[in-house]
């Protein structure tokens, strides 16, 4: 009995002291706790791994027998396989144990001053300029804004292309105005600037009475026409040639005209045939002179010559200026005296002094001209008469004022005896140095 007692004693002893080894928590158990909670469902995690559970542990004790128990011998613990620690959770407060925050280890450390680094500090690698960077930007926007600037002020790229509008205005002019310089005298123009549109008026004659066309144009396309209506406002000459006919011969009222404007008419074509039916003698005839819309009467002579003119005596200088001025025309003097168609071609009686200019300086004679249309008497020099304004064989502008001489006024200078026929004439003239030649009256 004694003997079982200690053999169980000894067997329970010996169980009691070499107890089975507890299972331990790995770190990957007591880190994860589901780990945990698989392994024991009663089992709590704490701050230091697994707390088996305060129940106490049933030892197995064998059953008594009277045959000897054999020694238990302890097994060894089998071998455990080290598993890679699993990362560390620090979102659960409950999992983290003072050692496992990093860098703070030991806690006497806090406090300390760290080791100095064996490696130099780097320098800091210098700021780029940014002026220059800021400063180009700036010239590119500022570049930018006048090319807009530009563009909106000086093409019509953002802008409605206005359609260009000519409006021509007609107008009437005196014959002795100028014709105005400004194109806005002659049309109103909208959709462009006028400097930009070109003014003809080529074919108005402000020496004439008349209706004159003009044209403003603003580009291709856009063309417009107007009337220029010059007025006469001058006083009418009231000047007549003397007509010189034999008895029965034809008149025509044009045979009186001083100027190639006027229009020339008989007033009482009966009173003329009278006069002409006549033999002989100096007379009178009524005529009314005409230019536009102005006319007046005037008194026309005509001389009944006993035979009719056979032709002219042109007895003429040699040019030379007219005065010593710088701007002087060129002139030629001559005289024409009538030459009756007799037996003794015997002077009719009648002559005319002719002096003819011609001039290199246009903006003289157009000065003549004008006063001319205004109907002013030309005086060149002292000489005066009716006026023909033309030009010479060269183009050159030229004024012939011509001058009727009587009898008695030619007498009276040259003596009757030097104009007794076409003979005396020509000796006397070529003496005092002009240049005689005879033409037949046409």
């Amino acid at each position: 009995m004694n003997n079982d007692n200690n053999l169980n004693g000894e067997v329970l002893g010996s169980v009691n002291n070499n107890p089975a080894p507890a299972p331990t928590a790995t770190p990957e158990v007591a880190s994860n706790p589901n780990v945990v909670s698989e392994l024991s469902g009663s089992s709590q995690v704490m701050a230091g791994g697994v707390v088996p559970p305060s129940a106490p542990v049933e030892t197995p004790v064998a059953p008594a027998s009277s045959a000897p128990v054999p020694p238990v011998e302890n097994p060894a613990p089998a071998p455990q396989v080290e598993t890679p620690a699993a990362p560390q959770a620090y979102t659960n407060p409950q999992t983290i144990s003072p050692s496992q925050i990093p860098g703070f280890e030991d806690h006497n450390q806090i406090g300390q001053t760290p080791p100095i680094s064996s490696e130099q500090d780097q320098k800091p690698k210098k700021k780029k300029n940014k002026f220059l960077f800021i400063l180009l930007i700036l010239v590119v926007l500022g570049g930018i804004g006048y090319g807009t600037y530009y563009l909106l002020n000086n093409t019509d790229l953002l802008k409605k292309k206005e359609k260009i509008s000519i409006v021509t205005k007609n107008k009437q002019l005196g014959i002795s105005e100028t014709l105005p310089d400004s194109i806005t005298e002659y049309a109103t123009i909208t959709g462009t600037d006028p400097s930009n549109c070109y003014l003809d008026t080529k074919d108005v004659d402000m020496t004439k009475e008349g209706s004159y066309k003009f044209t403003v144009t603003c580009g291709e396309g856009n063309k417009k026409t107007g009337t220029i209506t010059v007025m006469d406002d001058s006083e009418l000459l009231l000047e007549t040639k003397t007509v010189y006919k034999t008895t029965g011969e034809k008149v025509s009222a044009s045979e009186f005209s001083i100027n190639k404007d006027y229009t020339y008419a008989f007033v009482d074509e009966e009173e003329v045939n009278v006069v002409m039916a006549n033999t002989s003698g100096t007379h009178s005839v009524k005529l009314t002179v005409s230019k536009g819309s102005k006319s007046q009467e005037v008194e026309g002579k005509i001389v009944i010559l006993p035979s009719k003119i056979k032709g002219y005596v042109n007895c003429s200088s040699n040019g030379q200026l007219a005065d010593e001025t710088s701007n002087a025309p060129k002139l030629v003097v001559a005289k024409k005296f009538a030459i009756l168609n007799d037996s003794l071609n015997s002077f009719a009686g009648f002559a005319y002094d002719v002096n003819t200019f011609t001039f290199d300086d246009e903006s003289l004679y157009n000065n003549y001209l004008s006063s001319h249309n205004k109907g002013e008497k030309i005086t060149i020099n002292d000489v005066s008469g009716w006026s023909e304004f033309t030009t010479d064989s060269e183009g050159k502008p030229t004024i012939i004022i011509t001058k009727e001489l009587s009898k008695e006024d030619l007498s009276g200078e040259y003596g009757e005896e030097n104009l007794a026929n076409f003979g005396s004439i020509i000796q006397y003239f070529s003496k005092q140095g002009l240049n005689c030649v005879f033409s037949k009256a046409e």
